[in-house]
């Protein structure tokens, strides 16, 4: 018996490849978000240390994150504000001044809007100065503990005299109170840490918007920084962003004007929906 195949017409045959090609190419996001949900529950499973880091999936939408924000609020942590409000909290981080705390405080102050900056020791005993200014501007003083270590390798009483001696820094070297947020430093957690953390009365705060500010040899030109910055926020956005970076102090103004033309609302941790 013949076997008589009928040829496809060739505008069919393109639409044909043209399909596939669309199927394979949604199987294999299907595929990618499996195993990402895949590591990320491993993780949540498990007691080892959690590299904090996001992956931006479009323009100006939630990032992933591995681990997810309503399991980080039941060890009183976040990463971003899941209201849905259109709203952004400026955060930084610093472990030593870099001459461009002026600047950042400066914009900040202009623009009307109040930040948090998560500083380790160093900074209360080197740049105590700054601190106040930070304080007097209305701006938020947080725990980014003494040393810098891996807090997931701490016992606890290890632990609890890092988050304990930066605040006794803070009162002693600057004569103010520190405000109770703790950032891990180099964003490495576990689950303990974030429960040893809110033992002492702290709310952890991580990050959904960041990029790579902090090497002050390669610093990010203009264009570069707004572009990556504007791309990468989103409703509810918590900003890491490093005083010591020069591009920051340049292009602070301007990025909040952005948000501002965007309908963004700035806020504060302290206005954070728990």
């Amino acid at each position: 018996m013949k076997i008589y195949k009928k040829k496809l017409n060739p505008v069919l045959s393109r639409r044909i490849s043209l399909f596939s090609a669309v199927v394979m190419v949604l199987s294999a996001a299907v595929v990618f978000q499996s195993v990402t949900a895949g590591v990320f529950a491993a993780k949540l499973a498990s007691s080892d240390a959690i590299n904090w880091g996001v992956y931006y999936p479009s323009e100006n939408s939630l990032p992933i994150g591995n681990a997810p924000n309503e399991t980080l609020k039941e060890h009183s942590a976040c990463f971003y504000d899941d209201s849905g409000e259109k709203c952004v909290y400026l955060t930084f981080d610093a472990g030593y001044e870099n001459g461009y705390t002026q600047a950042i405080l400066d914009a900040l102050s202009e623009k009307g809007v109040k930040a948090a900056f998560f500083l380790t020791g160093n900074y209360f005993k080197d740049a105590s100065d700054m601190v106040v200014k930070m304080k007097e501007g209305g701006h938020l003083v947080c725990n980014h503990t003494m040393t810098h270590p891996d807090a997931t390798k701490l016992t606890q009483s290890q632990f609890d005299s890092q988050l304990k001696e930066t605040k006794a820094a803070c009162s002693e070297k600057c004569g103010v109170v520190m405000d109770d947020y703790f950032r891990p430093p180099s964003g490495i957690f576990n689950y303990k840490t974030l429960d040893m953390a809110a033992q002492l009365g702290y709310k952890s705060i991580l990050w959904s918007v960041a990029y790579m500010d902090y090497d002050n040899a390669n610093q990010p030109s203009h264009a570069s920084a707004l572009s990556t910055l504007k791309a990468r926020t989103h409703p509810g956005a918590i900003v890491l962003l490093h005083s010591t970076g020069k591009t920051n102090s340049e292009i602070l103004g301007e990025y909040i004007d952005y948000l501002k033309g965007e309908g963004y609302v700035f806020k504060t941790l302290e206005e954070y929906p728990w």
